[in-house]
């Protein structure tokens, strides 16, 4: 009989965590915020076009408990690695990566240049944040538990 109720409780264990939800805020001025639910551990990426290449840039994120974890950057040229500031990048399926350091962000502060043509991925929903602010318009990016109604 001890050993079912340990099963059971180890096999409810795994659906419980991976339940846990948080939800990303996309504040697109003073006080108007976009509410999009998802899950720790989520992935978000980043997509724009650099305003001054003309080339694309992904971000990769993680959905974490206290923000957002840095995973990767991906670059169409090379040129721009040394733009962004980094050190080393390998080539990768036709983009130049580099390895994010892993710490978590509170927030990811964006301004929107005319031609950024910003959007994130959050799971399979693409997300224009373009469309959201005037262009030049500034959004903060940040997670945080989701309210329960």
């Amino acid at each position: 009989m001890q050993l079912i109720l340990i099963l059971a409780l180890v096999g409810l264990l795994p659906s419980s965590v991976g339940a846990a939800t948080a939800c990303l805020r996309v504040q697109t001025g003073r006080e108007k915020i976009v509410v999009f639910p998802t899950s720790l551990g989520n992935e978000l990426r980043l997509g724009f076009q650099n305003s001054l290449y003309g080339s694309q840039v992904e971000e990769q994120f993680r959905i974490a408990a206290h923000g957002i974890q840095i995973l990767k950057f991906r670059y169409a040229e090379e040129r721009l690695v040394e733009f962004y500031g980094h050190e080393a990048a390998r080539r990768e399926r036709g983009w130049w990566v580099v390895e994010g350091d892993g710490r978590e962000i509170a927030t990811l502060d964006l301004r929107l240049s005319p031609d950024s043509e910003i959007h994130i991925s959050l799971g399979p929903e693409i997300i224009a944040l373009s469309e959201m602010v005037e262009p030049g318009g500034r959004l903060r990016l940040s997670v945080s538990p989701c309210e329960k109604r």
